[in-house]
């Protein structure tokens, strides 16, 4: 075991830099947002009836943040594909954006050849690589991630950059405008709270880190804001710390979940529950008359909450709180967080 408080073999069991690229999430985010919301050639020719963001991994949890952003006021369909198919509605006045931080992503290759068959207009959004090729074979828009993300799973700053700078451009939607540089200040005074050389007890990180110790973390989000950090936290967890994860999101979860904390299953696990501004009151109440119930099963829980005034701010906030502390957890047990042995065991397979 290392001690979370011992900066020095902290960095030197993370070779790879994780953690510091998961702390550069506010310098990602403006250069990412400002490259590409300068962009003038980005907007559509005719009006959009429908957005459909394209992605997997780390990729589409940018797209599952974007989208929770922008849904509220969108006044068309706006959907994230994780996967390989299309929507049958997506057709030419469909915009959409595919996203792959290396650019060589199948599934996301995939959906951008299908878009392009059916005539829709497209952005890709990538490094390089493939993605990047089959856009300039079309002759077709591309715009470039930065690429400083050490790696993908680490670049959620510039995918979400970029993106929401890609939305803004199309004047679809405004999303970061007003709100980037409160979101970039909120982030950059939380990865200080959270870095290797700050202690304990002021690192919220570390103590979600230690608080989960050998349980299989649970992650709940809510109806909105919430709803994809659940799903980022499982990943972040499975990924980065190597051990089982599971995720839920109010109010669907207190239909089916909740029958199955019964008496001694819940000291197994261990409950985070991520909480945003934009949190709707009857969901508050859902939420705690929730939480009474499965305290009989043994489950503790423990709140993270959103910092910042921007919905922006509040989403990254959290999501980097479970990046850094799922990094966190690999590291005190002696385990480098970076490899990814079973991906790429997979991958070598369908090779």
């Amino acid at each position: 075991m290392i001690s979370l408080d011992d900066e020095q073999a902290l960095r030197a069991a993370d070779p790879s830099g994780l953690l510091d690229g998961f702390l550069s999430i506010p310098d990602q985010l403006a250069d990412a947002y400002g490259t590409a919301a300068a962009r003038r050639d980005l907007a559509p020719d005719a009006a959009v009836e429908g957005v459909v963001l394209c992605g997997m991994g780390g990729s589409a949890a940018a797209a599952d943040v974007v989208a929770a952003l922008i849904r509220p006021a969108a006044t068309v369909p706006v959907v994230v594909v994780r996967g390989t198919t299309l929507p049958a509605w997506a057709a030419g006045r469909t915009l959409v954006v595919c996203v792959s931080y290396s650019g060589n992503t199948d599934e996301t290759l995939t959906c951008y050849a299908e878009a392009r068959r059916r005539g829709c207009p497209t952005i890709a959004v990538a490094t390089g690589g493939s993605l990047r090729a089959a856009a300039e074979r079309a002759s077709a828009l591309f715009v470039t991630l930065p690429g400083t993300a050490s790696m993908p799973r680490a670049g959620l700053g510039e995918l979400t950059g970029a993106l929401l700078g890609v939305i803004g451009a199309t004047g679809i939607d405004r999303p970061g405008e007003g709100h980037l540089g409160e979101a970039v200040e909120t982030l950059r005074r939380t990865a200080a709270e959270l870095a290797p050389g700050a202690a304990s007890e002021r690192n919220e990180a570390k103590d979600v880190a230690s608080w989960v110790g050998d349980r299989i973390p649970v992650a709940w989000g809510s109806e909105g804001l919430t709803e994809p950090l659940a799903v980022r936290w499982k990943a972040a967890f499975n990924e980065n710390a190597k051990v089982p994860a599971m995720a839920s999101v109010l109010p669907e979860l207190g239909h089916h979940e909740v029958v199955g904390w019964t008496a001694a299953w819940g000291r197994r696990f261990a409950l985070v529950v991520l909480r945003a501004s934009d949190e709707q009151p009857s969901l508050s109440r859902r939420l705690e008359a929730t939480l009474d119930v499965v305290s009989d099963a043994g489950l503790e829980h423990r709140e993270v909450r959103g910092r910042g005034a921007s919905r922006l701010a509040q989403v990254l906030s959290v999501a980097l709180i479970g990046d850094v502390a799922s990094a966190y957890h690999a590291l005190m047990r002696g385990i480098d967080p970076t490899p990814i042995e079973a991906i790429d065991r997979i991958k070598d397979r369908l090779r």
